[in-house]
């Protein structure tokens, strides 16, 4: 009987340090595509790309940016540029849209993934290394160690 009091107790007191610990953990973030309808304070409601509409509190401190058409002979050797492309079947990718970081940004984000833009699109940020015009432009980008290709032919989107 009285190991399994102790049984318990400690039990108990696993949980709540293990309840303790979950709660304190940070919620991890949440991309949000869509579109501003309305801002109140600190909540703004968005419309989402599916139609939904969802609540999205920020706070006091929140960092809002713009966008401005660019072209691509706004991109030069050094650029910091973030690419949202689709992979090519040759192993390049073709961009779908490219936004041209400030000096002050640069280093965001930097490296390559998957993206949202659309099923099976990925994003890289990263400085251009060298540009040429070979069957459209082609943008070649180096972080961490690692060159990229991009084609910028046919991108829709081209923003600064």
């Amino acid at each position: 009987m009285k190991h399994m009091i102790w049984r318990s107790v400690i039990t108990g007191c696993v949980l709540a340090l293990a309840g303790t610990a979950l709660a304190q953990q940070a919620p991890a973030p949440m991309r949000v595509r869509g579109q501003i309808e309305k801002v109140d304070g600190n909540t703004l409601t968005v419309k989402a790309r599916d139609g939904a509409t969802m609540a999205v509190n920020v706070p006091d401190n929140v960092r809002v940016t713009g966008l401005v058409k660019a072209s691509l002979a706004d991109i030069k050797p050094n650029s910091y540029i973030g690419v949202t492309a689709m992979p090519q079947p040759d192993g390049s990718q073709k961009a779908i849209a490219i936004h041209i970081f400030t000096e002050a940004q640069r280093g965001t984000g930097e490296g390559h993934r998957p993206w949202d833009l659309r099923p099976g699109s990925t994003m890289t940020n990263a400085a251009v290394e060298t540009t040429a015009a070979s069957d459209g432009q082609v943008l070649t980008v180096k972080y961490k160690s690692a060159d990229k290709t991009r084609r910028a032919a046919g991108c829709r989107d081209r923003r600064l």
